[in-house]
C-alpha cells in the first residue's frame, strides 16, 4: 500500500467549502488524495450529513457503524432508566424514614436536625419525599412507626432484589418471584406502579318492545328467504344424506304447522 504523501483540496473542494462555510451550513464534498508517485490521485467522497442538520452536525457514519453506536447508547440508556426506577423505591422508603424521625423528635426540633443532617438539601426537598410516603401509608392504612420497622427488617440484598422485580419485571437481573417479595414492600411497589383502571364498558341501552317486534320481524323474512333460496335453487340435491334432508323436512313441517295455528287463531280473534 502507497504512503500518502499530501493532501490537496480541489478547486470543487474549496468552493464548496466556502460556500458551505458563508451559510453556515454542514459541508459536503470531496478530497483529492494524492500517492507518491507512480499511483493515480484517490477520490475520497466526504461523509453525507443528514438532510436538514444542523450547522455543527458530524459527518453521517456507515449504516452498521450507526447501529452499533446506538445499541451501545440504547444498553446505557437502559441501564440508567432501570437505576431511575429504582430509584422511586428508594425514595420512598427514604419518605417513610424521615416520617419516623419526625414522629420521634420533639415538636420544633425536626427541622434542625434535618438542616444539620442534610446541609445539601433544600427543605422543599424533604417535603416532597415526606409527602409521597405519607399518601402511601394512609393508602395502605399504615402507621409510620410499624411501616419502618417492618422495611429496615428485610435484608438490603432481598429489598434490592424485590425492587427490581417490582419495578423492573421478572426480567431484572437477581430479580425474585413475587410470593417471595413481603407485603409492605409489594405494596410499596403498588403504589409506585398503580395498576391500570380497568375500563368501563357502557352498559347497553335496554330494548324497547318495539325494537325486539322489528327485530323478530326481520327474522322471519329471512328465514322465509333462506328457504326459498334454498328450495328454489335446489341445493338440498347436494345434501346426499336422507336423513338430514328428513330432520330439515321435520322441522320445516312443524313450523309450518306452529304458524298455520297461530295465523288461524289471530284471525277468529278479529
Amino acid at each position: 500500500m502507497s504512503k500518502i504523501q499530501v493532501i490537496k483540496p480541489t478547486k470543487k473542494w474549496v468552493e464548496a467549502f466556502k460556500g458551505a462555510a458563508d451559510k453556515n451550513k454542514p459541508f459536503r464534498g470531496e478530497l483529492t488524495v494524492l500517492p507518491v508517485k507512480g499511483n493515480p490521485p484517490a477520490v475520497i467522497p466526504a461523509s453525507p450529513v443528514l438532510k436538514g442538520a444542523p450547522a455543527n452536525a458530524e459527518p453521517v457514519p456507515p449504516g452498521d457503524v450507526i447501529r452499533a453506536q446506538a445499541d451501545s447508547i440504547l444498553t446505557q440508556v437502559a441501564s440508567d432508566m432501570n437505576i431511575a426506577e429504582l430509584g422511586k423505591f428508594y425514595a420512598l422508603r427514604a419518605g417513610i424514614g424521615l416520617l419516623a424521625v419526625k414522629h420521634m423528635v420533639p415538636h420544633g426540633g425536626w427541622l434542625e436536625i434535618v438542616r444539620a443532617k442534610f446541609p445539601n438539601r433544600s427543605e422543599r426537598t424533604i417535603q416532597m419525599y415526606q409527602k409521597d410516603a405519607d399518601e402511601f401509608l394512609k393508602g395502605r392504612g399504615l402507621k409510620v412507626g410499624e411501616a419502618w420497622r417492618k422495611i429496615s427488617e428485610i435484608d438490603e440484598t432481598l429489598l434490592r432484589r424485590a425492587a427490581a422485580r417490582l419495578l423492573l419485571g421478572p426480567e431484572a437481573a437477581d430479580a425474585i418471584p413475587l410470593k417471595q417479595i413481603p407485603p409492605v414492600v409489594r405494596w410499596m411497589g403498588e403504589y409506585l406502579i398503580p395498576e391500570e383502571p380497568e375500563e368501563v364498558k357502557e352498559k347497553p341501552e335496554p330494548v324497547t318492545p318495539e325494537q325486539k317486534m322489528e327485530a323478530q320481524t326481520n327474522l322471519a323474512k329471512k328465514i322465509a328467504g333462506d328457504v326459498d333460496e334454498w328450495m328454489r335453487r335446489g341445493h338440498w340435491v347436494l345434501v346426499e344424506d336422507c336423513a338430514v334432508l328428513q330432520a330439515a323436512a321435520d322441522s320445516l313441517s312443524a313450523a309450518a304447522d306452529k304458524l298455520t295455528e297461530i295465523i288461524t287463531c289471530r284471525k277468529r280473534k278479529k
